[in-house]
């Protein structure tokens, strides 16, 4: 199961997410742009968690496709209506962890509202 926490970076005060454990490498996906996150990744969880097809790559004439993969340099997900696998692509003996795909969406989708709030509170 994943277990996380929401923080504020150390850095700034920006919301962040924490990961222990196994799932420590998924931590890197604080890097990650908050406009991507909240434009492009929850929107597009958010169709396949409907059985909704996607274009990929998104492009009118890319092929449909039932999965939608996001993440930063070496951590990658790969989001699919009922699982998810997590990946680190720097590593070729990573062993691949499979999650429950609404655990996913969860932690993305509380995150990126913490995100939300946090940029109009300061008018970003």
């Amino acid at each position: 199961m994943l277990q996380y926490k929401l923080t504020q970076s150390k850095l700034s005060d920006r919301p962040s997410i924490s990961f222990e454990g196994v799932f420590v490498i998924m931590n890197e996906i604080n890097s990650c742009d908050d406009c991507y996150l909240i434009n492009e990744v929850i929107p597009n969880l958010e169709k396949i968690r409907r059985g909704e097809l996607i274009r990929y790559p998104d492009t009118n004439e890319g092929q449909l496709i039932d999965s939608y993969e996001f993440g930063y340099t070496a951590t990658m997900i790969d989001f699919h209506k009922d699982k998810s696998i997590i990946d680190n692509t720097w590593d070729d003996n990573f062993v691949k962890i499979e999650v429950s795909s609404e655990q996913v969406y969860q932690f993305m989708k509380e995150w990126t509202d913490k995100l939300i709030e946090w940029k109009n509170s300061r008018n970003l």
